[in-house]
């Protein structure tokens, strides 16, 4: 499923390299979560922290797609501004750890 997923990710041409390979961190981690149980929407916020904790490393030079994803999601509702910005903090605070 991964493999198909990541497939239909690369046949997008209006989509930059940096973007796909986050929403392919992104998707995977989301299907490995999935598979030890159903996320809701209220799981929205615990999710996104364990992504980023999860994937500190792969991320860290993706903070703009981090933002952009994060503010998609305030879009539908599923986080609040305040947790946009309290995870954008996180991101930073482990990043800053990590160098």
């Amino acid at each position: 499923m991964k493999e198909y997923e990541n497939r239909k990710l690369d046949m997008y041409s209006d989509v930059c390299d940096q973007d796909k390979a986050f929403f392919k961190l992104w998707n995977s981690f989301i299907h490995d979560v999935t598979i030890e149980k159903m996320l809701l929407n209220k799981d929205t916020l615990n999710t996104c922290i364990r992504f980023i904790h999860a994937n500190s490393d792969k991320l860290k030079d993706m903070r703009m797609n981090l933002l952009m994803h994060l503010l998609a999601l305030n879009n539908y509702r599923l986080l609040t501004a305040e947790q946009v910005y309290s995870l954008m903090k996180e991101y930073d605070k482990i990043q800053q750890i990590a160098n």
